[in-house]
């Protein structure tokens, strides 16, 4: 196994109001998310177990994982029409005591 870093901006859900954020990241297919940060401002930084076999032996598949960002105190539903959220972290973005609290989710979208 290897450890490795996955970064991705905040995008605005436009349709979900204010402090609430979509994000999509492209990881190797079983990567199992372990740590979840913000090193710069609207920036969130996923560490993920790898299996470095997989990669040293060729082309990585990957897919792409959706998640859901919810500052502090906003709305949200763990089953709704696009799929089910499951909790990975709570990440502090920007200096405390003034810092935005983030909570990821990762969307595991319906199909069909």
């Amino acid at each position: 196994m290897r450890i490795y870093k996955f970064e991705t901006s905040l995008d605005p859900c436009g349709t979900c109001g204010d402090g609430v954020f979509n994000a999509t990241v492209s990881m190797p297919i079983n990567s199992q998310i372990i740590k979840v940060e913000s090193l710069l401002p609207r920036q969130i930084t996923f560490w993920a177990m790898v299996d470095h076999d997989f990669i040293d032996g060729g082309p990585v598949a990957s897919r792409d994982r959706y998640f859901k960002i919810y500052g502090t105190g906003r709305d949200f539903y763990l089953a709704n029409e696009e799929g089910l959220l499951r909790y990975i972290d709570t990440v502090f973005d920007g200096p405390w005591p003034i810092a935005y609290v983030w909570h990821v989710f990762e969307l595991e979208k319906k199909h069909g």
